[in-house]
């Protein structure tokens, strides 16, 4: 089973499982009782709610509402979807019936609650306070109804009280960001400047952690009393505990005796894709075989059965295996681990060969004990870590295009040549990306923080970890706070947890004694595992041989006697044998001489609730470019089921050496299955799953995340999309490792003919951010150029790469001549496909599937014209429609990486003799969505008739004509007067694309919520902007993913004096820039630094209007 669907597609399972219920916890008393049809209609309503169809929920709630007056729940439920459903009247009359359910019980809570939330929302703070008031005290434990209560108190200026509840919410729930924020506020307010800033660095903190939540007015954001409740029986009852053990009796494989001269080794991988998992084992053979690796699987009609035929098992000297899909291609790849050169092994349709150009750049050959698989630069690929134990450690970077190269001292990785032992790859500092931890043989250890972009540095904080010798270490989130901790296992056979404060600073969480009972042959090993399937972690220690395990979270365990799961133990790994029901153990025993070894499995016992297996991959159709790695190597993610979190990373889950490529088990609880599963891949792209209660594949969803604001007209009740704005206006968008765009701060629009109409005296457009990004919006101007008869006009606009730059002046023309033959290197003639503006564009096929938005070769068009273009009147000036499918910076770094360039369109010029000219190198090309552009031609041969354009760049070309350019003193402009701004909570409207990837998007359809998260910093308060983009003055209105701004135009009269039979044309003038949150744009996640220079009357409104602090989930 595959899934790649969106939050807003998919309902909330959670809501589900919970009941209308009294404030006293009992089902409402109703005087007529549901059918179970009514039933039904009621839950598909719940489920519709949480697919965030509104109108469909209120539909099916209005006339069981109307059956049912006296189902106190049913109608609290109608009222729920109607004051979402957003239409004219819909929040007066949901308050009407939640009104009405007061009059019968005037201690309804939900009731109370719901119509508390509107009245806020109306500016009814005294009696919406009172509600909030009476829930909060009703109901102790609802850290909403606290909150609200705190909110509205300081609404009131009741500062002193409003702290009281605002740390009452955070008792009750800590993440409850909002509450947080609040504290802050009021402690402020009391003039407590301490008080207020610590707790401002807590809802900081917490930006980037999942289980965090800001209370809003938006479905599923207000609190659970504001959710609507399935009626009747439940219908996802809670499963028990189940008894049992946790693990069963032993599993042996039973062959002839092992023999192993090394340290064996096993790690596990699905790997001819047949759905089960494989262990491959190095370092043991059988006395008539000398292969010492070979592959084991489990068949359930034949037992465990070997196979040694692959060619890895005839690869001698091997001490590990790290497994991931390293070409991308769908089919696991293997890194053999060797003593002498490293081999890395790619797959095929089951079929393999040796990589042979990685061995340059691998150097000398060495002792290579461990290594990783992982995005150590997020480009989308994965690269190489491997840990020698006889000399300096490699770090291989994938550049993508069949080649290597060794990162090393010039990054800031030193070379030195003091052994190692192991590498544990992370996120310490919690930035999204992966650092590095580096355990070498005697201390000092070695911590690296990764800055990207190839850049590391030696991380502050870790000189106690640095200095202990430490034989096995691990991380993980332990207590999924979103913050990973460290585990080490010391030469001193103690086990510590190194958490994060001011510095990290060991725990001790238990020492082992000389006296266990095992001849001490075995490596020191960690393993963090869900064992129970109730999403708390369990560490199983292997010291000396014996394997026991531990609670992490706890303190000093030192006197507890665990039974040991093996003794003698050499080397283990965790392996899902069998879905659904968590992770087994593969374990090789043996005595200290290594001469008599056996195979042993521990497999999951009765007394484990059950587990979903989540495979990730990055890998979606052919043909689509690929951001993140096809093995889902180093995604993150957070899941909760009912009230239980489980955290974790697609990383390794055991101290190795080596590394598995197998599910990962998120065990369920109690509950039947995940409320929902956050997911960030390893290029840093959010991701939302629901619902999952069974074993599945997700892959990335490959969506747009980021463009530029988005621009919309009135249409009537609702509203047209246009095209994009401020493609030009990029902040921090990266085109290589050290190479950032300047931004240009303005842009003029041509609008397209008679799309803006006007509406009761005025024109009204509004700009939404409906991606991951932020607009910093400085002025909006509308202006109308009234043409005389015969005239027509363009814009000097255009993505200004290279020479002229646009200057975003009017071009005025009289003539204009369309190509007589159009054809290209990829299709042929192309003549008709140019001629108008209609959407149907020239196909770039050829696409670089490596990196978005690339060709993998030029697309050149030749456009050629029954006349010379110098015979036009005035200056001969191009003319194109069209729209570009943009590169993200990520992708700017891979192709760099690569030496992949992005090339844009170099115009040549055939004069009368038949040679080629450039007459504009790299010039230029359609900003972002569909939209026109033009470059004046103004080095053309002398009868020039035909022109060429030449680009890698995926352009999709509409249409294209040459214009004669000349003044035209009967041009007159006019500037419409801006009536109003307002910033608002828009939503996210639906992305329709249609055939060649032309953009577009549903007004109509708009999603409350969607998969992205807003950058750390201060934004525009929700309302009034008018004073901050009425003019260009660095007074910028700031607003981010699912906020528009709605702007109103007065329609003045024409001015006099123009004659009749003209015509006239709108042009949008934009000031201002946009940022994306992209891992690669440069201060991709904070608001700061503001492109402006802040001072005077422009600081004045900053502080009076940007004070929404926003940023994370």
């Amino acid at each position: 089973m595959i899934r790649s669907v969106s939050v807003a597609s998919l309902l909330v399972f959670g809501l589900l499982a919970s009941c209308g219920q009294d404030e006293m916890g009992n089902e409402a008393p109703v005087a007529k009782k549901l059918t179970d049809e009514a039933i039904a209609q009621n839950n598909r309503g719940v489920g519709l709610m949480g697919s965030f169809d509104y109108d469909g929920a209120w539909q099916t709630f209005s006339p069981l509402a109307e059956q049912y007056p006296d189902n106190l729940q049913l109608q609290v439920n109608l009222a729920i979807s109607q004051l979402n459903r957003q239409q004219e009247g819909d929040e007066d009359r949901a308050l009407e019936i939640l009104e009405g359910v007061l009059q019968k019980d005037p201690e309804h809570l939900n009731a109370l609650y719901v119509a508390g939330v509107l009245q806020t929302n109306n500016g009814n703070t005294p009696e919406s306070h009172e509600r909030f008031r009476v829930v909060a005290e009703r109901d102790p434990e609802d850290a909403y109804a606290a909150y609200f209560t705190g909110q509205t108190l300081l609404q009131m200026d009741r500062a002193e009280e409003a702290l009281e509840w605002y740390e009452r919410a955070m008792s009750l729930d800590p993440y409850l960001r909002s509450a947080t924020y609040g504290a802050a506020q009021a402690a402020r307010r009391l003039g407590k400047r301490d008080e207020s800033g610590l707790y401002l660095e807590q809802f900081q903190a917490m930006a980037e952690n999942p289980r965090a939540r800001l209370a809003e007015i938006k479905y599923t954001r207000m609190g659970p009393r504001a959710e609507v409740k399935v009626l009747g029986e439940d219908l996802a009852m809670a499963s028990v505990k189940p008894s049992g053990p946790l693990w069963s009796l032993y599993n042996w494989i039973h062959q002839k005796k092992f023999i192993g001269e090394t340290m064996p080794n096993v790690t596990a991988c699905d790997i001819d894709l047949d759905g089960k998992v494989e262990v491959f084992i190095v370092g043991v053979h059988q006395a008539n075989d000398n292969r010492s690796s070979r592959v084991y699987k489990h068949k359930p009609d034949r037992g465990w059965m070997m196979d040694s035929r692959p060619a890895l098992c005839a690869v001698d000297d091997v001490n590990t295996v790290l497994w991931g899909d390293v070409d991308g291609n769908g089919w696991p790849d293997a890194y053999l681990c060797r003593k002498g050169g490293n081999q890395l092994w790619l797959q095929d349709d089951g079929q393999w060969k040796v990589e042979l150009s990685i061995e340059a750049a691998e150097g000398m050959p060495r002792d290579t004990v461990d290594g990783a698989i992982f995005d150590a630069d997020h480009d989308g690929d994965l690269d190489i870590f491997a840990v020698n134990a006889d000399g300096s450690n490699v770090l291989l970077n994938n550049n993508r295009d069949g080649t290597w190269r060794q990162v090393g001292s010039e990054e800031g990785l030193p070379t030195g040549d003091h052994g190692s032992r192991q590498i544990v790859v992370a996120d310490l500092d919690n930035d999204r990306d992966l650092d590095l931890v580096i355990i070498n043989e005697t201390a000092p250890n070695e911590v690296y923080l990764n800055d990207r972009l190839w850049r590391y540095q030696k991380a502050p904080g870790f000189l106690a970890f640095e200095s202990m010798p430490i034989t096995a270490a691990i991380a993980g989130d332990i207590d999924s706070d979103g913050q990973v901790e460290l585990i080490s296992f010391s030469q001193d056979r103690e086990v510590h947890v190194w958490q994060k404060q001011n510095d990290w600073l060991p725990k001790l969480i238990r020492s082992f004694s000389s006296d266990d009972g095992s001849d001490g042959a075995g490596q020191s090993m960690l393993t963090l595992l869900d064992v129970d399937g109730s999403g708390k972690k369990t560490l199983l220690v292997s010291d000396s041989g014996k394997v026991v395990s531990v609670n992490p979270n706890l303190p000093d365990q030192s006197g507890e006697l665990n039974d040991p799961l093996f003794l003698n133990c050499l080397t283990m790994t965790p392996v899902i044998f069998e879905p659904g029901k968590g992770y087994s153990l593969f374990a090789i025993t043996g005595n200290a001489t290594g001469k008599e070894l056996k195979m042993k499995i521990l497999d999951p016992g009765s007394g484990r609730y059950p587990f979903v297996d989540v495979s990730f991959t990055g890998k979606h159709d052919e043909g689509q470019s690929m951001r993140s790695n096809a093995s889902g190597i180093g995604t993150r993610y957070a899941a909760r089921s009912g009230s239980r979190w489980h955290m974790g990373r697609v990383l390794r889950d055991d101290s190795g050496p080596g590394q598995n490529l197998q599910p990962v088990a998120i065990g369920l609880g109690p509950q039947p299955r995940l409320d929902f599963l956050a997911i960030e891949w390893s290029d840093g792209v959010y991701q939302t799953e629901l619902g999952l209660s069974e074993s599945t594949v997700i892959e990335e969803t490959q969506r747009q995340l980021s463009s530029c604001p988005v621009l919309f007209v009135r249409d009537g009740d609702g509203q047209m999309f246009v095209s994009d704005l401020l493609g030009v206006g990029g902040i921090g968008f990266r085109t290589g490792r050290d190479s950032v765009v300047t931004p240009r701060p303005w842009e003029r629009f041509l609008m397209p003919e008679s799309v803006l109409m006007e509406h009761d005296g005025r024109y009204e457009i509004t700009i939404a951010e409906p991606m991951e990004e932020s607009c910093y919006l400085d002025s909006l101007r509308l202006v109308r150029w009234f043409l005389p008869p015969g005239w027509s006009m363009t814009l000097d606009e255009r993505m200004g790469t290279g020479a002229p730059l646009p200057t975003g002046d009017p071009v005025f023309y009289r003539t204009a001549l369309k190509p007589s033959m159009c054809k290209d290197n990829m299709s042929g003639e192309i003549t008709e496909a140019l001629l108008e503006v209609d959407g149907v564009a020239v196909e770039p096929v050829d696409h670089d599937v490596r990196f978005m938005g690339r060709l993998a070769r030029n697309h050149q068009l030749e456009l050629s014209f029954d006349q010379p273009l110098d015979s036009l009147p005035g200056t001969p000036v191009l003319v194109l429609d069209g729209w570009v499918e943009y590169p993200y910076s990520q992708t700017n770094f891979a192709a760099w990486q690569a030496g992949a360039t992005y090339d844009p369109p170099t115009i040549e010029a055939r004069g009368e003799d038949g040679t080629w000219i450039v007459v504009a190198e790299k010039a230029g090309y359609p900003a972002g969505m569909p939209r026109q552009m033009s470059l004046p031609l103004a080095s053309l041969p002398q009868g020039a008739d035909a022109l060429r354009i030449t680009s890698n760049l995926e352009i999709y070309w509409d249409a294209a004509m040459v214009i004669g350019s000349e003044p035209c003193p009967g041009a007159r402009k006019q500037s419409l007067p801006l009536y109003s701004a307002v910033l608002f909570d828009a939503g996210y409207p639906e992305r329709r694309n249609g055939p060649q990837k032309r953009p577009g998007f549903d007004w109509s359809r708009r999603a409350p919520l969607w998969d992205t998260r807003f950058q750390r910093g201060m934004h525009s308060l929700h309302g009034d902007v008018f004073p901050l983009i009425e003019k260009t003055d660095s007074a910028l209105a700031i607003f981010g993913p699912g906020e528009a701004v709605e702007c109103a135009f007065t329609a003045v009269p024409p001015p006099s004096g123009l004659g009749a039979g003209g015509s006239f044309r709108f042009v949008l003038e934009i000031d201002g820039w946009c940022k994306d949150k992209d891992l690669f744009t440069q201060d991709g996640d904070t608001i700061e630094p503001l492109p402006v220079d802040l001072a005077g009357e422009a600081q004045r409104l900053h502080e009076q209007y940007n004070t929404r602090w926003m940023g994370g989930y």
